[in-house]
């Protein structure tokens, strides 16, 4: 097809695009999957070619626009208080289930197996200046390596802590 004008071409290919939506997604998907691999490689690479600069003006702008916007923001937070709750809980879960997971799923000393009773000890003691939220706390524990955790029921970590006095407030 032969155009008169530019103008025209794109005004013929604007139209197209509104009169037939469908089969112009359906074009674009069939294209991304049989490109994927190549699309999601070059967007790696353009993102590993952002400089330390960049990275460091985009945390700044991010900052300057949370100061100037913090009111609404909070807001907004306030007003789905319940659902960034829910789904802040539902991380939790996933990252508790994965360490429990990264350290054997049962308890070292009696081999008891619920994942409600299993609790994520310090081998060493010394755990409550360690805790900074429950999804930064599991994603250490899976980081160290099993060097300092250790997977003990409710009830072998009480008794560890009675006896190695890890409680001050516990007298026997």
């Amino acid at each position: 097809m032969a155009y008169a004008s530019k103008e025209k071409r794109d005004k013929y290919w604007v139209k197209y695009r509104k009169n037939n939506k469908e089969k112009v997604r359906d074009c674009h998907r069939r294209w991304y999957m049989k490109n994927r691999d190549r699309v999601l490689l070059k967007e790696k690479e353009r993102h590993n070619q952002l400089s330390l600069q960049d990275k460091e003006k985009y945390t700044e702008d991010k900052r300057k626009y949370y100061l100037k916007n913090r009111d609404k923001i909070l807001a907004e937070r306030k007003k789905n208080s319940k659902r960034y709750n829910k789904k802040q809980r539902e991380l939790s879960k996933k990252w508790r289930i994965k360490a429990i997971e990264f350290l054997g799923g049962k308890c070292i000393r009696c081999g008891f197996s619920d994942i409600r009773a299993l609790q994520i000890d310090h081998i060493n003691g010394g755990g409550n200046h360690d805790f900074a939220g429950s999804k930064t706390f599991h994603k250490k524990v899976i980081q160290d390596n099993k060097k300092t955790f250790q997977l003990l029921c409710a009830n072998c970590n009480w008794i560890k802590r009675a006896e190695n006095n890890e409680n001050k407030k516990i007298v026997i």
